[in-house]
């Protein structure tokens, strides 16, 4: 080599190796007194002292890496943890914060509380002048990892509405000008409620009301009881009036002094400031570690698109203790104003309500992200928080949560995107896309307390994104949600990688939900080696429940090597614009690929006299499916119910259910339901017959009811559907169908020619192993031990 390029070489190599830079150690602790240097014997004692600091050393021009030393212990903020480029910017070393010693550091929104008495026994008072001042009120509170029950009616299940106001069923011809103009308003304001559910308790305007509609739920406060019409008025309105989804819908009354009656539960008084607490016998408040949240948010970075915060670590810090944000009305921003169009004596000042779209996207976020580059969180806790965890917002890059907890909160888990449908209409730039994120290795568990349309994970105009060995379980509404634009419109939402996570019990609360949901055009993304399991329709939901939900338009997602384990549901189903030919399935526990034969009308379908028959085969539910009436069909001819000559079979539940229509529209409609009936696991035979005279129904070759009916019957000439296996549910489709242009029973059906029949072809098969797929979905087993709420593997099978 030449002499001087190997000199030149050495320069160059010492001046890097002479620039290296130097680590810079700043110590925090609540052990000292004093406000302390931040040196390792005069620590700092609160993290605004060390944002302080941080601005200070980038001002002077000092980019080395810097690592923050918290001693354990727990550190309640009078304020976030706000940074932004001042603090840390691309140019600048990373800073890490992290333990200085054995032990926990909870970095809190909240106040611990206690000074309590017990004013009579198992019952406790904490007198809190904050809240008697109205500088302070909370709606949550803890007592360690739990979350305590606020007052409420009734303590298990839900009241059921009667039905919506009297004033939405008027017709407009006899409503005045102003009652027009506030109809739309009053019809999502209150609701028709059962005897004595509702009545005006001696605090009645303390009361708030969670209502679950179908996808969405919403907060309001009573304005006013009609207590002639059982009828309730609140403060501010709700997305979709009740009747919208059915007249009986849930809801539940929380923060009334009169519902205090069990042990573990808790009431504010915010007039007297008084907090009242029921306890077992022998607890004692002091010693159970109570805590209320006086934060919305514990960390608030904030970049710009020229300069955002950059290079910043946390390894092994928990997040705890927030409030969560009322008066937020997305339907109606600027409420009340747009009812006093129609009713100018609807007052202005009202007790605050919440109503947001499914996912509660404006919920808040207890640790907010905008424009921030290169933050990772190692071994984080984001536990018993009020709404959001954790928002990677607009203009986020390079965001890592590599085995974190996000437990116990108000609403959803890890949000990663912006609450816009039309990008290109609002003129968002491509720029503002949160991109290039990994969520791996994460417990994200117990979410939706506060507002149950909150998901595990939800992606909206996000892309490239890395979803990764996760748990996500116990959530109200999906597991993970990705797309938000109602359309084939572009979008941002692309080329996501969602694979190796363990989704089970979510979607329990709301419908039009799935374990996995999507939504819109999400080009390149990749559904790969996921683990559905034990997803099922709770008591009351509206809406359907699958183990993946393909929305308005979801479309270019590929699904492979994925499994599908106990539902209640379908495998997968498909809003408006949506199918299963829109997305790309390879290797599966199941065959998508397979489509749903639908037949125009031909001869030997249809006749006056006929038997259908069909056979099939529902694999094991973990569900007793004896009361459940969610339907699947088996076959069906001819449109709806009251079209001429339509008939039809389906199960619901364990109950199979026959329906003819012999011509004439619904008066002419007939139908025989059996009992419980349906046996898993083997297979079953459903059959009817019509001879001209008598409507029977058989079900595994037994006669379960039979009608007179004597009339002549009308052939229909519309589409005959049947359900496959693959195109529907693991439960209820059909393996073979047979058409007979007479009556016969179904012994006969061996032996007497079909006029039409119909044989499932063979499922591919699949190369996938199922139980390696299983054993490798979810956390790596090395990061369990920091986990409070420990995932439930005992549940994989």
């Amino acid at each position: 080599m030449n002499i001087k390029r190997l000199l030149g070489l050495g320069c160059m190599l010492g001046l890097f190796l002479g620039s290296s830079a130097k680590t810079i150690d700043v110590y925090v602790s609540q052990q000292v007194s004093g406000q302390g240097d931040g040196s390792k014997n005069s620590p700092f004692v609160s993290l605004q002292q060390v944002t302080e600091k941080l601005r200070e050393l980038r001002a002077s021009g000092n980019a080395d890496p810097v690592n923050i030393c918290i001693a354990p212990g727990l550190y309640e903020l009078e304020e976030p943890l706000r940074m932004t480029a001042e603090q840390n910017s691309g140019k600048d070393g990373m800073v890490t914060f992290r333990s200085w010693g054995k032990g926990d550091i909870v970095l809190s929104g909240g106040k611990h509380i206690t000074d309590w008495v017990e004013i009579e026994p198992n019952h406790w008072v904490a007198e809190l002048p904050e809240v008697k001042n109205g500088n302070w009120y909370f709606r949550q509170l803890f007592s360690g990892h739990k979350r305590l029950v606020r007052a409420r009616t009734p303590n298990e299940g839900f009241l059921r509405t009667k039905g919506s106001l009297s004033i939405t069923g008027k017709a407009s011809s006899v409503l005045s000008d102003s009652e027009k103009k506030a109809k739309f308003w009053l019809s999502r304001c209150g609701f028709a409620y059962e005897g004595n559910d509702v009545r005006y308790w001696d605090d009645w305007q303390n009361a708030e009301i969670l209502t679950f509609h179908s996808w969405e739920c919403s907060w309001q406060s009573i304005l006013s009881i009609d207590t002639l019409k059982n009828e309730i008025y609140f403060t501010s309105p709700c997305r979709y009036p009740v009747g919208n989804f059915g007249q009986n819908m849930r809801y539940r009354i929380e923060n009334i002094r009169e519902a205090l009656d069990e042990a573990g539960e808790w009431f504010l008084d915010r007039k007297s400031g008084r907090l009242h607490l029921l306890t077992n016998k022998g607890e004692n408040p002091k010693e159970m570690n109570i805590h209320a949240p006086r934060l919305e948010r514990i960390v608030d970075f904030e970049g710009t698109v020229q300069n955002p915060v950059s290079n910043v670590h946390f390894e092994n810090i928990d997040f705890q203790y927030t409030s969560y944000r009322m008066g937020i009305y997305d339907i109606a921003p600027n409420w009340p104003a747009e009812i006093q169009k129609g009713i100018p004596y609807f007052p202005s000042e009202i007790r605050p309500g919440f109503t947001g779209a499914q996912a509660a996207p404006t919920a808040g976020a207890s640790l907010q992200l905008e424009y921030a580059d290169n933050i990772t969180f190692g071994q984080c806790g984001m536990r018993h928080l009020g709404a959001i965890g954790i928002a990677i917002a607009k203009g986020c890059r390079g965001i890592k949560l590599d085995g974190c907890e996000i437990s116990d909160t108000g609403a959803g888990g890890i949000y990663m995107g912006f609450d816009i449908r039309l990008v290109k209409e609002a003129g968002v730039p491509e720029r503002d896309a949160p991109r290039d994120n990994v969520v791996s290795n994460c417990l994200i568990t117990g979410l939706g307390h506060i507002h149950p349309a909150a998901v595990g994970i939800w992606m909206a105009q996000t892309s490239n994104n890395k979803i990764l060995k996760n748990e996500i379980s116990y959530v109200s509404y999906s597991g993970i949600s990705m797309g938000w634009t109602w359309g084939f419109e572009p979008n941002y939402t692309k080329n996501n990688y969602i694979a190796h996570n363990y989704i089970h019990h979510v979607a329990q609360t709301l419908g039009d939900a799935a374990g996995i949901y999507s939504l819109g055009d999400c080009e390149g993304s990749v559904y790969d080696g996921n683990y559905i399991d034990w997803i099922y329709k709770g008591e009351g939901v509206y809406g359907v429940v699958d183990a993946m939900g393909f929305d308005e338009c979801s479309s270019k997602i590929t699904i492979k090597n994925t499994v599908v384990g106990k539902v209640s549901g379908k495998v997968a189903s498909f809003g408006r614009s949506s199918s299963a030919e829109l997305q790309v399935w390879e290797n599966n526990n199941f065959d998508m690929n397979t489509s749903r034969p639908v037949f125009d009308n031909r001869l030997g379908m249809d006749a006056e006299k006929l038997t259908v028959h069909a056979c099939f085969h529902p694999v094991s539910t973990f569900l007793n499916l004896s009361g459940r009436k969610e339907q699947r069909w088996i076959v069906r001819k001819n449109g709806s119910f009251g079209t001429d000559g339509f008939y039809g079979m389906l199960i619901q539940g364990k109950q199979a259910v026959a329906y003819l229509n012999i011509g004439g529209g619904n008066d002419n409609l007939y139908q025989i339901a059996s009992g419980n009936v349906v046996e898993d696991d083997k297979e079953n035979t459903a059959t009817f017959s019509y001879d001209g005279k008598t409507f029977r129904f058989y079900f595994n070759d037994e006669l379960v009811g039979e009608k007179n009916i004597d009339k002549k019957r009308t052939p229909g000439k519309g589409k005959l559907e049947i359900a496959p296996v693959s195109s529907n549910s693991l439960r209820n489709g059909i393996q073979k169908l047979y058409i007979a242009n007479r009556a016969i029973v179904p012994a006969e059906t061996a032996i007497v020619s079909a006029s039409f029949s119909w044989t499932a072809p063979k499922p591919k098969k699949q190369s996938i192993d199922v139980q390696k797929v299983i054993r490798e979905a979810g956390p790596d087993k090395k990061y369990l031990k920091y986990f409070v709420f420990q995932p439930k593997h005992e549940l994989k099978r």
